[in-house]
């Protein structure tokens, strides 16, 4: 008689975690299929809210700003866009120093003159 109790014990204690296992795997499904379904409906409803909140208004005040930094950019000279930026001035300063030394020592080299020389009036 002991032992048909610990084995009935035994069988509804693996009922009831069978029976609880169940019971959590279903409430787990339900309550995913309805976040789902929250969430496809809130995708639903924001892309409706994007195509009726945003006018055209939106649209063409985007694109005036666009094409305004678009032509000053355009508008600009190159070397004054170049200067805007850290140590490009340097560079121009440098490649200038170095284009005069190449014409003065070429000057030199052809003619023995001075380049103050070239143009005697």
């Amino acid at each position: 008689m002991k032992e048909f109790l610990k084995k009935a014990k035994l069988f509804l204690y693996g009922l009831g975690t069978g029976i609880g296992a169940v019971l959590i795997i279903a409430v787990t499904v339900l309550v995913r299929r309805e976040q789902s379904g929250k969430t496809k409906l809130s995708c639903e409803s924001s892309e409706e809210l994007q195509t009726k909140e945003t006018p055209n208004a939106f649209t063409a005040l985007a694109e005036t700003k666009r094409q305004k930094a678009e032509d000053t950019v355009h508008s600009t000279p190159a070397h004054t866009v170049a200067e805007q930026y850290e140590g490009v001035g340097d560079a121009i300063d440098a490649g200038r120093s170095r284009f005069a030394s190449r014409v003065k020592t070429r000057v030199i080299a052809a003619g023995g003159r001075r380049v103050d020389e070239q143009h005697p009036n």
